[in-house]
């Protein structure tokens, strides 16, 4: 009796370490960054603290980069292969995620940047998340599962249905290539300001700014 007891508790302990993941991916799309494929973005996915379908896009508005990463937590990428985050350099994504403890019901997000190491000097980046409840196949799995949930949601970032919460020089752009819901992430670096004189002085380039100047005069 002891025994199958034993077997029984490792049994359940098996099915919950299972059970509170989500396996999210960029796959019917790619990012790229000005049209040319960018495969070192960071993708991460998580939740933020604070937010509530109550609240919707508007919880989003005026919220720079450091705030909204100030309520960001991001889950643990438990793939098999830490690799299989980002696919050979066609930039594309793909992992699963330990959801911890997080609440059935929370809505999830997946945030890429494009650079490798998230910072809020990157140049580009995006939150994204999709419609809940809608037509589609791809809403209902932006949503956290019961932690009893033996299977993995899977969520497919890369879709029309999918859309930017929060972002700097990111669009969505439709891809039918793979699929008719397939969507590209874009970063656009063409709509990066140009740096004003105090970031030059902070840089050590004004000089040389003013040095090109005078040549071209």
């Amino acid at each position: 009796m002891k025994k199958i007891l034993t077997i029984l508790s490792l049994t359940l302990a098996s099915l919950a370490a299972q059970a509170a993941q989500v396996d999210v991916g960029f796959t019917l799309g790619k990012v790229t960054s000005s049209s040319i494929v960018l495969p070192n973005a960071s993708f991460e996915v998580g939740i933020f603290s604070g937010y509530t379908d109550a609240t919707g896009l508007g919880w989003f508005s005026g919220k720079d980069y450091n705030t909204l990463r100030a309520s960001w937590t991001s889950f643990t990428e438990v793939s098999a292969t830490p690799s299989l985050t980002k696919t050979d350099n066609v930039g594309q994504f793909y992992g699963s995620y330990d959801l911890g403890s997080t609440a059935l019901g929370t809505r999830l997000f997946a945030w890429v940047q494009n650079n490798a190491t998230p910072s809020a000097s990157a140049t580009a980046w995006a939150v994204l998340s999709g419609t809940i409840n809608g037509t589609d196949d791809y809403s209902p799995v932006w949503l956290a599962p019961s932690p009893t949930e033996v299977t993995p949601p899977v969520i497919e970032a890369a879709t029309t249905y999918s859309r930017i919460y929060s972002g700097l020089n990111a669009t969505l752009v439709p891809f039918s290539s793979l699929d008719p819901s397939g969507a590209n992430l874009n970063f656009n670096l063409a709509a990066v300001p140009e740096p004003s004189v105090a970031s030059l002085f902070a840089l050590g380039t004004v000089g040389l700014v003013a040095l090109r100047a005078r040549r071209k005069s």
